[in-house]
């Protein structure tokens, strides 16, 4: 009996020593895995895990992933690259069922972008596919007064608020837009003007020029005979390069003969200077906007910039 007793005792320490290393071998897998996860995230953190402020000298910035991948956004909040040089193309007094579209044809052959400054007299029905085929195109509609009268200075301040207030709800009608922009006849404008329009409910920039082409100037003289068409155009076009500057805004007119072929002219040669073709409003989100481009914000009716 006591060799039996002896047996059993002997047959369970084998046992336990059996369940030991059963138990060992479960806690060392256990181990290496942890250690092999532990290593893994460190060298994922170290190889594209960096804070912004560690890759990039203390500067933070915001990081990109590629569509598809995680974290990745169909939406890119990247603002827009600005081009290298910006102008503005703008036609005064139409449109024109004669040489609004010639205008139009050009600004897409050349991939560019124009504001138009319109007057009431030619907002007709006749007028909405052309506007809203600018429309189509990124172009811009502004206002350029009901009449065109020879100044706002001179008319009442009911007459002021009525000029500008009846194209804009012209063009509301015809092509469902109302415009941020406005160009006051002949350029002329005061604080007082700006002040009668703020308290009247009118929220707009007035804008201005600084590369004036004088296209009405030099159709005139051509259809007076004084000069040949070609003549005309020539003169236009060097106006308009010897003014044109980095984020300026170029004046011509959308009524004249010789407008497309000026407009032809200009685009071919600031193309190859390298120039943008933009509106007015899209100058305003370029810093590099050219500082003779004169044009005015409402901030209140207490802080109005006066253009001079």
């Amino acid at each position: 009996m006591r060799g039996a007793h002896i047996g059993d005792v002997l047959l369970k320490k084998t046992v336990l020593k059996k369940s030991d290393k059963i138990l060992l071998a479960a806690l060392a897998v256990v181990m290496a895995v942890s250690v092999f996860v532990i290593i893994y995230f460190i060298v994922i953190g170290l190889g594209g895990g960096k804070r912004p402020a560690e890759s990039t000298g203390g500067h933070t910035e915001t990081e990109h992933t590629t569509e598809g991948q995680p974290g990745s956004s169909t939406e890119d909040t990247r603002p827009p690259q600005t081009p290298d040089k910006v102008i503005a193309l703008t036609f005064d007094d139409g449109p024109s069922l004669s040489v609004t579209p010639k205008i139009l044809d050009l600004l897409e052959k050349y991939d560019a972008k124009a504001t138009f400054f319109t007057v009431g007299y030619n907002l007709t029905s006749s007028k909405t596919e052309l506007l809203r085929r600018a429309i189509s195109m990124g172009c811009e509609i502004g206002n350029h007064s009901a009449d065109h009268p020879s100044s706002l200075k001179n008319l009442s301040d009911e007459e002021i608020l009525r000029q500008i207030t009846e194209v804009n709800e012209k063009l509301s009608e015809l092509c469902g837009t109302t415009p941020t922009l406005m160009r006051p006849p002949s350029g002329s404008i005061n604080r007082h003007i700006l002040e009668v329009l703020y308290e009247g409910g009118v929220r707009m920039y007035p804008i201005l020029w600084n590369a004036d082409s004088r296209d009405w100037e030099f159709n005139k003289r051509y259809l007076d005979g004084e000069i040949s068409r070609e003549e005309a155009i020539e003169g236009a076009v060097e106006l308009v390069l010897s003014e044109a500057s980095d984020g300026g805004i170029i004046l011509m007119h959308d009524i004249k003969e010789i407008t497309p072929d000026v407009l032809e002219r200009v685009l071919e040669e600031l193309s190859a200077e390298g120039y943008t073709f933009v509106t007015v409003s899209e100058l305003f989100d370029f810093e590099s906007m050219g500082e003779d481009a004169y044009f005015s914000k409402f901030f209140s009716s207490y802080n109005v910039v006066p253009v001079e």
